[in-house]
């Protein structure tokens, strides 16, 4: 309940990169409506549940970004008075107030849907810039450009194959370093070899033998 009075939300999502996340800004709120930003942030696409905030990277401040939370603020602001102001509609009272009230609900609904249909996606080059400050992984790069029609499908398979490579080597060699160690600590727990160690003792003959 304390949340939903006042808190913190990510609000005006903008430039938003396919398979990769958006920019959005966190918002002090009241009854869900922003009231003052605070900081900018690319939110990853698979970031979900209350605790999102932990899985942004702060980036610069985004003007885009706060002149849409403040439009979706004013939005939202509209439905939530209105539908106060309106209350009396439903039992049939017609004041000038309740009458108001009912247009800036309405209004609100309809400013919530067209902030919605908002171009929103980033271009090539701010998709880029965003990319390089959170430091996209190559394999999300390759994702990228071929969104973006930088490079053909079949460009893309031949940087997944390299890429794929560079990681099985890469993984090769730390296998092998690892057992290289771990062959390292067991020759220094045994010791250095040494030849009197293995010399067989000689075998005791039996009494009964010697007596015969």
């Amino acid at each position: 309940m304390g949340l939903f009075l006042h808190g913190e939300a990510l609000y005006g999502r903008v430039d938003k990169i396919p398979g990769v996340g958006c920019v959005a800004t966190t918002f002090h709120h009241y009854l869900l409506v922003p009231v003052y930003p605070e900081r900018t942030y690319f939110v990853p696409e698979d970031a979900t549940g209350l605790d999102v905030k932990h899985s942004c990277v702060p980036i610069a401040f985004s003007t885009a970004s706060v002149v849409r939370g403040y439009l979706e603020g004013l939005c939202l602001a509209g439905c939530v008075f209105g539908a106060l102001a309106a209350i009396p509609l439903l039992s049939g009272g017609r004041s000038l107030g309740a009458l108001c009230g009912g247009v800036a609900l309405a209004l609100g609904l309809i400013g919530i849907v067209l902030t919605r249909l908002l171009p929103s996606k980033a271009s090539y080059a701010r998709a880029k810039e965003v990319a390089e400050r959170v430091g996209l992984r190559s394999r999300a790069w390759i994702e990228l450009d071929l969104y973006y029609g930088q490079i053909t499908p079949a460009e893309a398979g031949e940087r997944r194959a390299q890429l794929q490579s560079r990681i099985d080597e890469k993984r090769a060699a730390r296998d092998s370093e690892r057992l290289q160690r771990r062959a390292k600590r067991e020759s220094e727990r045994v010791g250095p070899a040494n030849p009197e160690l293995h010399k067989k003792a000689p075998r005791r003959r039996r009494r009964g033998a010697s007596r015969a």
